[in-house]
């Protein structure tokens, strides 16, 4: 389960101020989702509560990389070139304290593997 502890962030006040985008906090929820235990046999406690809240001063910790799509993946430099960055956060990262089971692939994007080295049955 996860639940935000987000009012004060939605009224602009609490936490660091400002108001986190329904967009990021939807990212983080699927990121954890996808990242974290879900199992007691994986390490998850009965209750994971994550408190949210927009980043505020030098706490930010975003990444460039290219974007990928579809398009970008069956297409030539000069389209990938134009498609441009995205700034992501580092989500094996970001979520380390909340017992990351699953990361990356660093070969395949699309991919999740076991942080115990082996590929994900996801």
């Amino acid at each position: 389960a996860l639940r935000a502890a987000a009012e004060g962030a939605a009224e602009g006040t609490g936490f660091g101020g400002g108001v986190l985008p329904r967009e990021d906090f939807a990212e983080l929820a699927v990121q954890t989702a996808i990242r974290c235990a879900r199992t007691a046999d994986e390490g998850a406690p009965p209750l994971r509560v994550v408190r949210v809240a927009p980043a505020s001063g030098g706490r930010q910790q975003l990444t460039e990389r290219p974007r990928v799509s579809y398009d970008s993946v069956i297409a030539g430099p000069k389209f990938r070139k134009a498609q441009g960055v995205v700034r992501s956060a580092d989500w094996s990262a970001v979520l380390a304290p909340f017992g990351v089971v699953r990361e990356s692939d660093p070969a395949d994007w699309r991919r999740l593997v076991s942080v115990s080295g082996g590929a994900a049955r996801w």
